[in-house]
This record gives C-alpha cells, sequence and structure tokens, in this order.
C-alpha cells in the first residue's frame, strides 16, 4: 500500500473507488463517518484500487486535539467543511462530501485547495465567506470541456456553504457515473456496470445490501496499520 501514488492510475478509476468507498460508510447503520477525507487518507495498492483509512473522527475537537496547527494530526483543515473549521460542529456525512470535493479538486488540478494562501487565518477567513479555490488555467488531468462543465457544477454543488444544500454520497456517485456514461466512448473511460453500494432493501435485515466490491475501499480505521 503506498499513499496517493498516481502512478498508472486513471484519475477516474480513483475517484470512483474513493466516492464509492464512502458511499459504504455512509450506508451502514448507523452511518459512519470519514471524518477527515484527504489525499493522506486513501492508499493505493498494486491494482491500483483506492482504499480508504484514518476515518471515523465524530468533530472537529477530535481532530484537532491530535496536532496544533493547519495540519492537525495529518489532516489539513484545506479539505474540513466551513461548519467544521468555524462552529466545530460534530462531522456528518455532508461533512465527507465536502471533504470529496476538495479531493476531487487535488486529483483534477494538482494543487492543494488555497494553495496559494499560506496565512491559516486568511485560509479560514476566505472559506467563512464562502469563497472556494478557483479552477486553474494549467491543470494535471485533461478533461474535455464539454465534460469540464459538468464535472465543475457537481463540485460546486459538493462544497456549498450550506451542508443541507450539498448531494448526499449516493448522489455524487450515481452522478459521476452518468457523466462518465454518457462521455466514455470519446474519453475511453470504463464505467462500473454496478454501483458498490446495493441500494436495494433487504427484507429479512431491513438494512442496505453493500456488495463485498464496495467493502475493499475501506481499508483500516489507522493509517498506520494500512502502510505496513
Amino acid at each position: 500500500m503506498v499513499i496517493l501514488d498516481f502512478a498508472g492510475v486513471t484519475w477516474h478509476k480513483k475517484l470512483f473507488g474513493v466516492i464509492e468507498g464512502v458511499c459504504y460508510l455512509h450506508s451502514l447503520e448507523p452511518p459512519l463517518i470519514h471524518g477527515g477525507l484527504q489525499p493522506v487518507s486513501v492508499l493505493m495498492d498494486q491494482e491500483g484500487t483506492p482504499h480508504l483509512c484514518d476515518f471515523g473522527f465524530r468533530s472537529a475537537r477530535q481532530i484537532i486535539s491530535r496536532a496544533g496547527n493547519s495540519r492537525i494530526g495529518g489532516i489539513d483543515t484545506r479539505f474540513l467543511a466551513p461548519e467544521l473549521l468555524i462552529d466545530r460542529f460534530r462531522t456528518t456525512c455532508s461533512s465527507d462530501v465536502y471533504g470529496f470535493a476538495m479531493l476531487f479538486f487535488n486529483v483534477w488540478t494538482g494543487e492543494q485547495p488555497f494553495g496559494n494562501v499560506r496565512i491559516e487565518w486568511r485560509m479560514l477567513a476566505k472559506v467563512a465567506d464562502g469563497e472556494r479555490p478557483e479552477l486553474p488555467t494549467g491543470r494535471k488531468v485533461h478533461i474535455p470541456q464539454t465534460l469540464e462543465g459538468l464535472l465543475w457544477t457537481l463540485v460546486e454543488k459538493m462544497w456549498a456553504q450550506d451542508p443541507s444544500h450539498r448531494p448526499t454520497s449516493e448522489d455524487v456517485s450515481r452522478r459521476l457515473k452518468e457523466i462518465f456514461a454518457a462521455k466514455s466512448p470519446r474519453l475511453g473511460v470504463h464505467v462500473p456496470t454496478g454501483a458498490r453500494v446495493n441500494h436495494t432493501t433487504n427484507h429479512h435485515s431491513n438494512q442496505r445490501t453493500v456488495t463485498e466490491e464496495a467493502k475493499t475501499s475501506v481499508y483500516s480505521q489507522d493509517c498506520s496499520n494500512c502502510c505496513t
């Protein structure tokens, strides 16, 4: 296992794996919140499959207790939702979706969110005011313009200031599949034939059924164990 190694891995495969791992966590009863989604919490195996690790943070206070500045316990505040940074609310499924938006931005552009802002309080002020990173001219991943607009619209919805205005992780996964299914002939993008989270109901357990494939995206709650 290695942290965020893109060698030989298509960006869309990585993002599909991450969001479906998040869907799996959110499908549990009660939902399990990742709480610290960012590049270092995504590991890649030898086959290029992403795995989530270091999850289970319940609040910003719990995260901040691990260290003391913009990289708190290895968690970069640039990837945390505004409600966690400003009011220290408990982590939610919506805050995970915000984190995925910032991770999406990082994979797409090769840049850190607000990477040009060196002073943390200024970055926090921007987030509090509803500002978000701009899509730079030079980007790590080349995407056709028609597809780019659809993806950027999705990213903007995911990092909405109001958590109630963000789509669910299931909505994000479904929308990504729709976008790539429509454009895959031009892009050579492989679109999964089935979602990793099956949203049907098991009448015996009254719980949503989750495929084994989704579970492989969730590796460990401790990154130190993942990397050994």
